[in-house]
């Protein structure tokens, strides 16, 4: 996905790019987002600078580490990223990315990339009290009760027991 850059005048600018799909970015993943995925550009041009504010947002489709069952995300980041042509005023710095002076766009794909990856919840859960499944028989503990015994104790554990008596 790539942002025409070379009519832009000094000062703010809004662009609504609309909807793509999760293969128009190349996600690692594209599974995990079957839906729309949203991306609003915000550019603020300086002399020979450009800092970019992207907002990308979309419904991911995950699954639950507990229960296992299937949930959606609402995922919604917001991104900045600085570009300079040529040997600008901002110098060198590993936040910013240098471009051509001959430059006329800037691919997002590797800023949405990032965000998508980084950005991800690293515990997966459909909500915050998940039960999760039984231990015994396997039944979701959100939808249903299972008769299992709750005071079994893992056989390598046992001898902690007689501590607590």
């Amino acid at each position: 996905m790539k942002v025409a850059i070379n009519n832009l005048s000094v000062g703010l600018h809004d662009i609504d790019l609309g909807d793509f799909e999760a293969a128009d970015i190349e996600l690692k993943e594209p599974e995990l987002y079957p839906n729309p995925i949203h991306v609003c550009v915000m550019i603020d041009k300086f002399d020979k600078a450009y800092r970019f504010k992207i907002t990308v947002e979309t419904d991911a489709l995950f699954h639950c580490d507990r229960c296992l069952e299937n949930y959606v995300y609402r995922f919604k980041e917001t991104i900045e990223q600085l570009y300079e042509v040529g040997q600008g005023t901002i110098g060198i710095d590993e936040e910013v990315q240098v471009l051509a002076e001959n430059e006329q766009e800037v691919d997002l794909n590797p800023q949405l990339q990032e965000a998508f990856l980084l950005h991800r919840p690293l515990k997966m859960l459909c909500r915050e009290d998940c039960r999760g499944l039984c231990p015994r028989c396997g039944i979701n503990l959100n939808t249903s009760r299972c008769d299992c015994l709750r005071h079994d104790i893992d056989p390598r554990l046992e001898k902690l027991k007689s501590l607590l008596n």
